[in-house]
């Protein structure tokens, strides 16, 4: 497992590095208030795209790990397309006001694009190496990241550019995906079976409910943003998140693999490396975010220009949120592995309650500020929720903030080549 963390990991952090020359480019070329209609056109692209999973990517692993492992079960990957491209399609017809006609149709080109991305990406998890997976990551981030460096060389970027530059990236990562990962799901496996297709619903909407509150709750900022603020403030902050999302790299890699290896597996060993990740990561992570929160106060004027100054405070409190965050999912992982992710939803449900409040109550003054607060509350929310439902659920013991003497003994034993197990 370490092997597939650690390669999961170096794929993200590469991602993560080239995605970041490019963002730095994009804000610095378009500015505060272009950079801002960027992120309306992502954000608007992200959510209606990841509505439309409605959990099939993660169904389909439970239930090819636990029912189909020997059949062939594709109709459930052809079926989930076309859903999931039919409600794009339904949903941008009755929402394309937020879209400026000037962009209209290349902005439903790149949903559809981006939703069956969404969907090939997640299936391929099924391949317990997840390199596809990880590789189509960074092919994607390579690929974008190119050309917005050529088109900043030779040409003026603009937001056309940038959504047709989105749209090529699109559809090589879903040819890449399709030949190395989704097409072996058609020709593997010979034997057929009956499709429980209630169960396959059933636990993908679970899933997908979670996920719904997730998006909620993870861009509850960015949608008041969306909704009631300036173009050159949501550029400001789009900064100031994507800054902080650099630290949540690494627990978000953790808990994505810790879903793709135990998904469907046994129950005990899922807990027991989920919390053995999540006390080894606490400390370090929030020690990294406080000299990150430092370092940003000097480095966000070089890197983006003074134009994104006021970005620096929200900078040091979303790092502060990614973390907390991104340790929360970590633990989430044992219920939804387990095949209980109605724990996570409800998890998620309490936790957007105090940001439902501040929608009655947004002060007019400093809105980057207190919104990056009220995430930072969310996500401590979150954490607390899911240690309860530890103990007082799944009565199993609290996760550690800290490992102990054995559990360092575990992970140096298995660098050592030894069982993961073997000491105790």
């Amino acid at each position: 497992m370490l092997k597939i963390i650690f390669q999961s990991l170096s794929t993200s952090v590469l991602t993560m590095m080239v995605t970041f020359i490019s963002s730095v480019i994009i804000a610095r070329e378009l500015g505060p208030n272009f950079r801002g209609e960027w992120a309306s056109i992502s954000l608007y692209i992200m959510m209606i795209s990841t509505f439309t999973l409605f959990g099939f990517g993660d169904s389909y692993l439970y239930h090819k790990r636990k029912l189909y492992q020997s059949y062939n079960v594709s109709l459930i990957i052809i079926n989930s397309i076309f859903i999931s491209v039919i409600f794009n399609a339904i949903i941008f017809c009755f929402f394309n006001e937020y879209i400026d006609t000037e962009y209209i149709e290349i902005v439903f080109v790149m949903l559809i694009l981006s939703g069956i991305v969404n969907l090939l990406s997640s299936l391929s998890r099924v391949d317990s190496n997840l390199l596809v997976f990880n590789k189509s990551k960074v092919l994607v981030a390579s690929i974008f990241t190119s050309l917005v460096l050529i088109f900043f060389s030779f040409y003026q970027l603009n937001l056309k550019i940038l959504i047709g530059i989105s749209i090529f990236s699109f559809i090589v990562e879903i040819f890449y995906i399709a030949f190395f990962s989704t097409k072996k799901q058609f020709s593997d496996f010979i034997l057929r079976k009956k499709i429980d297709w209630p169960g396959f619903f059933k636990y993908g909407l679970k899933i997908h409910m979670t996920a719904v509150l997730g998006i909620m709750i993870n861009n509850f900022d960015k949608l008041y943003l969306f909704f009631n603020a300036k173009a050159v403030d949501f550029g400001i902050y789009a900064v100031a998140y994507g800054f902080s999302r650099l630290i949540g790299i690494l627990p978000n890699t953790f808990a994505g693999v810790l879903y793709a290896k135990f998904a469907g597996a046994d129950e005990n060993k899922t807990s027991e490396i989920t919390s053995l990740v999540f006390s080894f990561l606490f400390i370090p992570l929030l020690l990294c975010s406080f000299l990150l929160s430092i370092i940003s106060c000097y480095f966000i004027p070089i890197l983006y220009g003074n134009e994104y100054v006021e970005a620096v405070i929200p900078i040091g409190i979303l790092l502060f949120e990614s973390v907390i965050s991104g340790l929360g999912w970590i633990l989430a992982q044992r219920f939804n592995a387990a095949g209980k992710p109605g724990l996570v939803f409800v998890r998620q449900l309490i936790a957007i309650i105090p940001l439902a409040i501040l929608i009655f109550y947004m002060p007019n003054y400093d809105v980057t500020i207190v919104l990056s607060l009220a995430m930072l509350l969310a996500s401590i929310i979150r954490l607390l929720v899911t240690l309860y439902m530890y103990k007082n659920v799944l009565n199993e013991k609290l996760p550690r903030f800290y490992p102990t003497y054995c559990q360092i003994n575990q992970l140096y034993s298995r660098f050592k080549g030894k069982s993961f197990y073997s000491t105790r």
